[in-house]
């Protein structure tokens, strides 16, 4: 008939230039090289280290390019985990043969969770696709983004975006993954110009970030800057609470917004794929197994005043009693230990035969380390006692409180001259339900707001938050409701000559103790006279110069 065979064009940059009918054939060429490398590796003696070192950082890298642009068939995928895993199984030299004890989706799992932390290559494949088709939402300048939206979303965006007709493999590719970004991503509210309220997803602490109820004909077309008060500085609570339910209508109050002009931002919600803090509350705190482990103790569940357990481990060492806080350490090694025996072991000792086994180690850990220096074991660098500010600059100290009976934080703050001697204090109680950080944050921009308002242009602001702290010098982008309140903060900073440092919570008592006082005032207090529940922490401050 005269027809020529076509001309094969091989990879440009990498990549298949040509993508034909049959994608297992395209992209066999992974599947050899990494059958190639295990095959070296099958002839050396490594340890089961060592060879989850190779399948991390050279198996699993290898797809990792060709993966960003073009999602792989099924079956290649499945043939490389399949290779993987029986190196990760088989002998360490010959034909590789053994027996594999575990699937490749158990070994794909987070250490956390009993896993080896291998990728799951399909998910990974999705997750860099959808690292692209991001690229397009927040870089929309770039000439891939520009060339894609012409031919692809030209009225749109790329999540609002069709496969459309004869689409090419690289946008078939990366629009296969708008459903993960469409999962991950919610708005951060600004002046909430650009966001629908039944529409967009941006209530973050509901169910896929939006609403699922259906509005009136009226409100169809709401925007959250129409629930703002005038000045966009904060919500309308009147507003909001006539058009949702209450929870809802408390949900929405709780999300913070900033003091200065912001515009509507989309973000990516999740940051790390880990067991989040119910995970470990229900293993530390809820389970049957450790609250038998408590009760076999003796020792009453210290109380919960975050939700975020690292934050409220931190919080019992600086208040507990040292012996008390020897015991709860026992008991969350303990019921750590029992966990990782069920988990590896598939055995579990009885609480209370737990709990004498963990007061046997502590004992021998008490006797080894007796002569150890105090020091040694210190958190982080800071004063343990109130210390007047240098000069004549005025001290205000600051902390925050959560109520999670009342979903509402308490903030207290006090101001005191350079002689150490009492000026105002101040509490708030405000109705949110947020993160430890972000009230720490807010705690911090409301004493900066409250000095500038007494025209106060020489003071030093200290709080028991190093995260808060770190956060003001830090140069990475935080695009959360926390990174714009930091963002205000340190706005505010510059507005006077204004100082912003860590100390113990030993040594800010007197800010916890109006934090906490903060749940019996109906919202805010302020008073230029030492209240009389406050004289005993003022005295013991002024003691302590």
């Amino acid at each position: 008939m005269g027809v020529t065979n076509g001309i094969n064009t091989g990879r440009y940059l990498g990549l298949p230039s040509l993508i034909g009918r049959s994608k297992r054939a395209t992209f066999s060429y992974i599947k050899d090289t990494i059958w190639k490398r295990i095959q070296g590796w099958r002839n050396k003696l490594l340890s089961q280290a060592g060879k989850g070192v190779l399948i991390k950082s050279v198996a699993q890298a290898i797809p990792t390019y060709s993966m960003s642009v073009f999602l792989l068939p099924v079956s290649v995928c499945d043939e490389i985990q399949k290779m993987m895993n029986s190196f990760w199984w088989g002998a360490s030299s010959g034909n590789g043969k053994g027996i594999r004890w575990q699937s490749w989706t158990r070994l794909a799992r987070a250490k956390e969770l009993g896993g080896m932390g291998f990728c799951d290559l399909q998910v990974f494949n999705f997750a860099l696709l959808g690292k692209q088709g991001w690229n397009f939402i927040h870089n929309p300048n770039t000439l891939v983004a520009r060339l894609f939206k012409a031919k692809y979303f030209p009225h749109g965006s790329y999540l609002s975006s069709s496969l459309g007709s004869n689409p090419s493999f690289v946008w078939r590719s990366v629009w296969s993954a708008k459903e993960v970004v469409n999962k991950g991503t919610r708005w951060r509210v600004g002046d909430g110009k650009s966001i629908y309220v039944w529409r967009d997803a941006w209530i973050r602490d509901l169910p896929g970030f939006r609403l699922r109820t259906n509005p009136s004909s009226s409100l169809e077309n709401l925007k959250v800057s129409d629930l703002l008060l005038d000045a966009g500085r904060g919500w309308d609570s009147d507003l909001v609470h006539s058009i949702f339910e209450n929870n809802v209508s408390l949900v929405i109050c709780s999300i913070p917004l900033a003091k200065s002009q912001t515009s509507d931002l989309l973000m990516w919600h999740y940051i790390r794929c880990i067991p989040g803090p119910k995970h470990y509350w229900h293993l530390f705190y809820d389970c049957r197994y450790s609250s038998s482990c408590w009760t076999a103790a003796k020792v009453v569940k210290p109380s919960l005043t975050t939700d975020e357990f690292p934050v409220w481990l931190l919080k019992l060492i600086d208040d507990l009693d040292p012996d008390v806080m020897c015991s709860v350490a026992m008991i969350l090694w303990c019921v750590w230990r029992q966990r990782n025996q069920k988990l590896w072991e598939n055995s579990l000792l009885p609480a209370a035969k737990a709990v004498e086994l963990g007061y046997v180690f502590f004992q021998d850990w008490s006797r080894a380390h007796a002569g150890a220096s105090s020091s040694a074991v210190q958190r982080a660098n800071g004063p343990l006692t109130w210390s007047r500010p240098l000069g004549s600059r005025w001290k205000c100290n600051l902390d925050v409180a959560l109520f999670h009976d009342l979903s509402a934080i308490g903030l207290g703050m006090v101001l005191r001259r350079n002689d150490g001697q009492f000026y105002a204090c101040k509490t708030l109680r405000m109705p949110l339900s947020c993160s430890v950080k972000e009230a720490e944050a807010l705690a911090l921009r409301e004493a900066l707001l409250w000095a500038l308002s007494l025209k106060l242009a020489d003071v030093e602001f200290e709080t028991d938050s190093l995260l808060v702290v770190n956060s003001l010098s830090s140069h990475s982008l935080d695009c959360s409701e926390y990174g714009f309140l930091i963002s205000d903060c340190v706005r505010l900073r510059g507005n006077g000559n204004y100082s912003i440092r860590f100390v113990k919570r030993q040594a800010n008592k007197c800010a916890h103790v109006l934090a906490r006082h903060a749940c019996f005032n109906a919202s805010l207090y302020e008073s230029f006279v030492i209240p009389s529940w406050l004289e005993e922490v003022i005295l013991s401050d002024l003691s302590s110069i």
